[in-house]
Order: structure tokens, then C-alpha cells, then sequence
């Protein structure tokens, strides 16, 4: 969504050690709030305020006395004090402070970028393009002299800017021992390519000046229809002398920037200084829909028209035609919105002429009632006039003003509203520096925003405190992303070993669900969460170049040929290299239950670990890479608190010698919890090799008598492996404390107690 402006205050302060600025009326829960502070005659030590966040650096100081000045921000929330106290650290310097609000900030990373302080003693500041992407940006500068404020008051800056406002020190109660001093801030919209030059300048010549730039990042948003106010992306200006009958528009060239994008709406004001209406009437090219009809303002001979059209991608220029030989010439503006409704959308304002019975100083817009949350109210107010008026002399109450241009003996004032819920905009009154009876004219434009179209899955997301909308999107394996066609909520794994044996019966995926799905593939773990599997069990074979990965044989001839059971010697894993590995894959036919499903690549030991080791327990089995033992648990060791994760699982009466080496021993040794499975025909071997596991382990199908021998032990008991629910319930009634499942689609684990 776009940044917007949302209100401001201003405080200031003598002598004290603390300065109270005003929470700016109509600020919202969420808004980002911004303290633009500075004290003068301070020491080293940094402003502070409970609460607030300093953004950029912390003080800068300049000369003798110390001047220490800087930004702090904070977010609203719904119960916002009147005001809040800032502790500016010296009694006998004088402080001041502005506060601004801002909707549509991001709330993770609500600064995209914010410069240091410039120092100097210069009558004007050049703030120089930045490459931050943000929508909306602000500037500060202070300013001090001996002589008194208004000898440096604003002399100038440029139309891309919005002058927010400033403070002063209260006149009268001065220090004259020290220097005066001035804040002034503005307000500023980024382009795609950063924040562009812009110059401000001052009559006179500063003491000093501090000044300081911070861009804000916007919050994002889509999915659910979300909508986004419009904002102003540029503007710029075509003049023609009376003898030309044609005149051209050039979107490329853009005061504030870059030129205006494609799907961007252009809005064209045309003003004449003499000459009848139907002498001065521009004709433009086709596709431009008239929104206020070319006219004379008032009973002077000034006329005003208002267009608008939207660009298309084929378009650079548009060129005008008029029916005029008079010699005053003709005065044009675009101002270039994005992210508009369609023209249809837009509610168009009374334009309203100055009072023609007597001088005034005002052009007055009539107030616009919009239907629609997120409309931009852009105010449009034209005058004649052969003063040589300034864009800091002109002002407005209500909206916020965005720039002021002089021209041709014409001028233009543009101010914006954002208008977060539907209602009126109220009326605007203008207020010029001269006196003017008719030639005037000002109105107001509600533009809606247009509904965020962003594609994905519709999904919700916290911003810190609510669920905000938004859109998921997953990788298709190549660079490209794909909408999912729907989700799941996954339930939380194992968090410990210790959490699942303590459970009356726990659960893990054999192979990731290996009747199911391919076996031991990333997909077949996937699936294996997503049914609620809260354990998950792998089997790891090693290639001849050091790659552990997902493989219960010795060979890949069963999972990839369909052939040799698991004593394959076609394929053989220790033999290959990972990259022979992967050019085979593991059948979508080795899943009994579902034989036609797509064949799957193998996985590497890495890649189960970065997707569930932190959400998962996970049963590590060694199979034929068990001379390589030390080095798989050298790869268990390396994961924080992996004691806590791991179970080292391997055939109950193998791979160890007398309980006193391999992989049980050595796993035991390193703190992690073992399992050995056992079958009915072990039953004679129990009491020699139980002792070297944990956990043990009983084929489902065993008779009583083999599973009351295994039970004796006291140790926790996992029925294996079960295809289906009839083979679960057969464990459970022998006695099983815990199911090895290869069925994970038949068989649902509870939710963890």
C-alpha cells in the first residue's frame, strides 16, 4: 500500500530541560508517528523519550554552542496520549520540536534509509538522489541565525517537495546571547529508482544548518481485494505562444522524477492568460475525457480547463491543437497519479470561482464526499496573476500541500488529501500573498484507489499485532513461482525426544509415509507433516563422493528400476556420485497405495534438515553407510541441542560388537537416545541385545508371546511397520507405546499433549 501523510503538530520550548510536542490530532492506531527534535545550546548527551526510537544518528553538533538534533519514531496505538514529553538534557538552551504522522508503513522494517546530518552555513540545502526504494520520504532542516526568523525564512523549494511546516522559538523570550533558530520539515514521494535531487533555500545566510533525510519503507499488502490509496508520482509543464495553434505534452519529462509509468493516470490543466473560450479552446489528442469544461473563471477573461487520460504502453507525447493567433500564451500542467480507479470511479468536485464582487486573497474548493476508503482528494487551484508569488507563500487549511508553480502570469497550487475511510473531504480555502479580484478558480478531485491485484494464495499474516491480508506463492523448482491451489495447517512435530515419550502413544513416518508416497523423498516428508506426522524417520546411503542422502538399500535398482529387492548391484550408492545419483529418480510405483503418482528426486540428508529438523524429531538410520557412523554423527552434532532431536535408529541385533562399539554404542556414548526394531524370530536374542537400545521395537505381526518378552523390559515399544489403521490397532492392542507408520494417510496421530 502507499505511504501517506497523515497529520502534524508543532511545540517549542525555552530554557527548559524537557519539550512537550503534541500528538498531532487525527492520528490512527498504526500510523507512524515521527519527532523531529532539536535543542540548542545543549551538551553531548542524546535526546531521549520513553517509548520512541531514535532513527538515524544520534546528535550532531556544530560550532559553539553544541546543537544536538535527530529523528524518533514510534508507532500509534489506539490509546495515544495528548502529548509526549521529550528529555532534551540542558535548562538553558532552547528546544523545539514537530511531530508528523504517516499511514501504509511497513512495521518490520519501517526505515528503507535515512542519511547523517549535514552541517553547514549556507542559505540553501541540496539534498542529493538516494537509492532507497520507498514510497514516501521526509526532510528536516534547522537553521539558525542572530538576526531574527524571518530574516531566513523560505525562500524557495522544489515542487516535489510538501512543506509540512516549522518552529520558532517564541519571539520575545529569546536568548539573544545565542544564536535564533528555525525547523523546518517536508515531505517527499520516492520513485522506483530512489528519492531525486531537490533544493531548499533560505533568505539570508544561516549560522548553521543541520539537515537530515529518512525514507520509509510501505507496508504490503494484497490478496482479498486489499485497496491502496492513489498517490501523486510526478508533474510538469508545456507552455505555447498565441501564434502556435499546437502545443505538446511530455510525460517523459517529470519535475519530481522518472517519467510516468504506464497504467498511470495523467491529469492536464490548461489556463490561458486572455482570450474568449471558444478562441482558447485546446482540442487534445483522442482518449482524453474532459473533467471540468474549458472556460472563463469568474468575469475575468483568465480560462481553465481540466483532462484526464490514462497512458498506454504505446504512448510518449501528446500534442495539443488550439484555434488562437492572440498573443498571451497558454499555460499547461500534468500531474501524473498511480494506482487509480478507473475514471468512471472518480467524483468530480464543483469547481468554484474566486468572489468577483470583491479583492481577495483566497480561492475557496467546495468539499467532496467520496463512497470509497482509499481515495486520494487532490485539490487543484488555479489563479491570474502578474506577481511573482512563491511556492512557500502560498498556503491551504485541510489537505496538505504538495507544490505551488508561477507561470506565464498563471499559477497552479496542488494539495492532496488521503482519505482513509469513506466521507468528505471538507473545503479548502487557498491563500495567496496578493489580493486579486475574480481569475480564480479551485476544486476538488475524489480519486479512488484500485484493488490490489497481487496473484497467489490468499493467506494471513501478523504484522506484530493483528492478522493482516496477504499472498503465498512456491517455487516451481526452475526460478519461477506457482499459486498452490490450496493449504493446510501443520501441526507442530515433537519438539524433544523427551516431549515424544511422554506422550501415551507417539507417532513417526516411516520413510516419510513409503506406501504412500515415493519414499524418502522431500515430497514424501512434506506430505508426511502435513498429515501430522510429528516424528519423521530417514535411512541414509553415502556416495563415493561424501553426499549423505535418502536410500534404505544398499543400491538404487528398487527405488529407481523397479528391480533387485534391496541387494541391487546395478546401482549401487557407494559406487556413485551424487551426480550420477541424480539423474535417476525414485519411482511413483514404489508407493503401493498410489502406483501412478509422479516419480520423485532423491533427497539430500541437508535438505530434510533445513525443512523440519527445528519443527520435527527425527529417527536417523545408517543402513549400508554404516562404516561411516563417526561422520553422520559428526553431522548430528553440528545442529543446536541435537541430542534433544535425534534418535539413532539400526536393526536390533546388528551393527554392534559385545555393546561395546558401533553404531548404538557410539551414538549412546554422545548423548542421543537409540531404537532397535525386532522381529518374532529374534525373540530368542532379546535378552542379549536389548540392552544396547532405548527404545525397542516389534513387527505388528508378531504373536503375543513375542511382544509380552519385548514389553518386559520397561522400555517404550514402537509397533512396526504399519501399512494401515488395522495394523496400528493391532500394535496398540499387543501393547505398542509407539507406531512406526508407513501408511501416514491412513493412520492420523492425535494432537500433542
Amino acid at each position: 500500500m502507499a505511504i501517506a501523510f497523515s497529520a502534524q503538530s508543532t511545540a517549542t520550548t525555552t530554557n527548559t530541560a524537557s519539550l512537550v510536542v503534541n500528538v498531532p490530532t487525527g492520528v490512527q492506531s498504526g500510523d507512524y508517528m515521527i519527532a523531529f527534535l532539536h535543542q540548542q545550546l545543549g551538551d553531548s548527551t542524546d535526546i531521549s523519550s520513553s517509548g520512541w526510537t531514535r532513527i538515524g544518528p544520534p546528535f550532531v553538533a556544530n560550532d559553539s554552542p553544541t546543537r544536538i538534533t535527530g529523528f524518533f519514531a514510534k508507532f500509534a496505538t489506539s490509546s495515544e496520549p495528548s502529548t509526549y514529553t521529550f528529555n532534551v538534557v540542558s535548562s538553558t538552551g532552547r528546544s523545539m520540536g514537530f511531530m508528523a504522522a504517516y499511514s501504509g508503513v511497513d512495521t518490520t522494517t519501517p526505515v528503507a534509509y535515512s542519511t547523517g546530518w549535514t552541517v553547514g552555513s549556507t542559505a540553501s540545502l541540496s539534498v542529493a538522489a538516494q537509492s532507497a526504494t520507498s514510497n514516501l520520504f521526509t526532510l528536516e532542516l534547522w537553521a539558525a541565525n542572530f538576526a531574527s526568523p524571518n530574516s531566513y525564512a523560505l525562500a524557495s523549494y522544489d515542487g516535489g517537495l510538501t512543506f509540512l511546516g516549522d518552529a520558532y522559538n517564541p519571539a520575545g523570550t529569546e536568548n539573544t546571547g545565542v544564536s535564533r533558530s528555525a525547523l523546518r520539515v517536508w515531505a517527499g514521494t520516492a520513485l522506483s529508482s530512489g528519492v531525486p535531487t531537490h533544493s531548499i533555500a533560505t533568505t539570508g545566510t544561516p549560522q548553521q544548518t543541520c539537515s537530515g533525510m529518512v525514507c520509509l519503507t510501505a507496508a504490503t499488502t494484497g490478496g482479498g481485494g486489499a485497496t491502496t490509496t492513489p498517490v501523486i508520482s510526478g508533474h510538469t509543464t508545456a507552455t505555447v505562444s498565441g501564434s502556435s495553434s499546437t502545443f505538446t505534452m511530455d510525460p517523459s519529462v517529470n519535475h519530481i522524477g522518472a517519467a510516468v509509468a504506464v497504467g498511470d493516470w495523467i491529469i492536464a490543466i490548461a489556463t490561458s492568460a486572455t482570450g474568449s473560450s471558444a478562441t482558447r479552446q485546446p482540442t487534445p489528442p483522442a482518449g482524453w475525457t474532459s473533467i471540468v469544461a474549458f472556460g472563463t473563471v469568474g468575469t475575468g477573461t483568465t480560462t481553465f480547463g481540466v483532462w484526464a487520460h490514462q497512458r498506454a504502453v504505446s504512448e510518449t507525447t501528446y500534442t495539443w491543437t488550439q484555434t488562437t493567433t492572440e498573443g498571451n500564451g497558454t499555460y499547461t500542467r500534468q500531474i501524473f497519479v498511480s494506482s487509480a480507479a478507473d475514471i468512471a470511479n472518480w467524483i468530480i468536485g464543483t469547481f468554484q470561482n474566486r468572489e468577483t464582487s470583491v479583492t481577495t486573497v483566497t480561492n475557496i474548493a467546495p468539499s467532496v464526499t467520496s463512497v470509497t476508503a482509499h481515495t486520494l482528494g487532490l485539490l487543484i487551484s488555479a489563479e491570474r496573476t502578474l506577481a511573482a508569488e512563491s511556492d512557500a507563500q502560498v498556503t491551504c487549511d485541510n489537505f496538505t500541500k504538495s507544490w505551488f508553480e508561477n507561470a506565464v502570469d498563471q499559477s497552479l497550487f496542488v494539495a492532496t488529501k488521503d482519505m482513509v475511510s469513506a466521507g468528505a473531504t471538507g473545503s479548502v480555502t487557498v491563500t495567496y500573498p496578493n489580493a486579486h479580484s475574480k481569475n480564480g478558480e479551485a476544486g476538488i478531485l475524489a480519486i479512488p484507489g484500485t484493488a490490489v491485484t497481487t496473484s497467489g494464495l490468499a493467506i494471513k499474516v501478523s504484522n506484530g499485532t493483528s492478522l493482516v491480508d496477504a499472498t503465498f506463492k512456491l517455487s516451481d523448482g526452475s526460478g519461477g513461482l506457482v499459486t498452490p491451489g490450496g493449504y493446510k495447517v501443520v501441526k507442530p512435530g515433537y519438539a524433544t525426544v523427551t516431549q515424544m515419550l511422554a506422550q501415551s502413544l507417539f507417532y513417526c513416518a516411516h520413510r516419510g509415509g513409503s506406501v504412500d508416497f515415493p519414499e524418502m523423498s522431500l515430497f514424501a516428508y512434506g506430505q508426511s507433516a502435513l498429515w501430522g506426522y510429528p516424528a519423521l524417520e530417514i535411512s541414509l546411503a553415502r556416495t563415493s563422493d561424501g553426499v549423505w542422502f535418502g536410500l534404505h538399500d544398499a543400491s538404487l535398482d528398487r527405488t529407481s528400476l523397479g528391480t533387485g529387492g534391496g541387494s541391487g548391484t546395478t546401482l549401487v550408492a557407494s559406487s556413485m556420485t551424487w551426480s550420477q545419483v541424480q539423474a535417476y529418480s525414485i519411482l511413483g510405483s514404489t508407493a503401493t497405495n498410489n502406483t501412478t503418482q509422479p516419480d520423485r528426486p532423491y533427497m539430500r540428508w541437508e535438505e530434510l534438515m533445513a525443512m523440519y529438523y527445528n519443527s520435527h524429531v527425527l529417527f536417523v538410520d545408517p543402513k549400508a553407510a554404516i562404516a561411516y557412523t563417526s561422520e553422520l554423527l559428526n553431522m548430528m552434532d553440528a545442529f543446536p541441542s541435537s541430542t534433544t532431536k535425534f534418535v539413532a535408529k539400526y536393526y536390533g541385533v546388528a551393527g554392534n560388537t559385545a555393546n561395546t562399539t558401533g553404531w548404538a554404542h557410539d551414538a549412546s556414548a554422545r548423548g542421543y537416545k537409540t531404537w532397535g526394531y525386532f522381529y518374532q524370530a529374534d525373540a530368542a536374542n532379546f535378552a542379549t541385545y536389548q540392552g544396547r537400545w532405548d527404545i525397542l521395537g516389534m513387527d505388528y505381526n508378531a504373536d503375543q508371546t513375542s511382544w509380552d518378552s519385548i514389553m518386559s523390559y520397561g522400555k517404550p515399544v514402537m509397533g512396526h511397520i504399519c501399512p494401515n489403521l488395522t495394523a496400528a490397532n493391532t500394535a496398540i492392542t499387543k501393547g505398542a507405546t509407539g507406531l512406526m507408520v508407513s501408511g501416514v494417510k491412513s493412520v492420523l496421530p492425535p494432537a500433542i499433549s
